[in-house]
């Protein structure tokens, strides 16, 4: 059974997903300024939320191509996503480079 069929309410879970999106983009101007506040200490507003989300979804699709990429599943790695983190980050620390101008870190000063 789906752990997550009691979030569905009966939906289709591929609709779901589908839909998701659309919702998602209507939360910030139903809240207005709320939106950016915080609900109580140490939690995090509904902007921020969003983003962890929109973050979330970026990783879903690198291990999805991953995933159908190849004959095997990728079982989920530390060390993997350690080497990962890593690598995008050097590459997120040369782009910062670039747009400020050039002056921009060595590949080692970033490894």
């Amino acid at each position: 059974m789906n752990p997550c069929a009691r979030f569905l309410k009966g939906e289709e879970p591929r609709n779901v997903i589908r839909a998701t999106a659309s919702r998602l983009q209507a939360i910030p101007a139903s809240l207005g300024s709320a939106a950016s506040q915080l609900p109580a200490p140490k939690k995090w507003s509904a902007k921020q939320v969003l983003c962890h989300m929109a973050d979330t979804e970026m990783m879903f699709a690198l291990r999805l191509g991953q995933a159908l990429s190849s004959a095997k599943t990728p079982a989920y790695s530390a060390e993997a996503a350690l080497e990962l983190f890593t690598a995008v980050r050097a590459w997120n620390c040369l782009t910062i480079g670039v747009v400020e101008g050039g002056i921009g870190l060595s590949q080692s000063s970033v490894s």
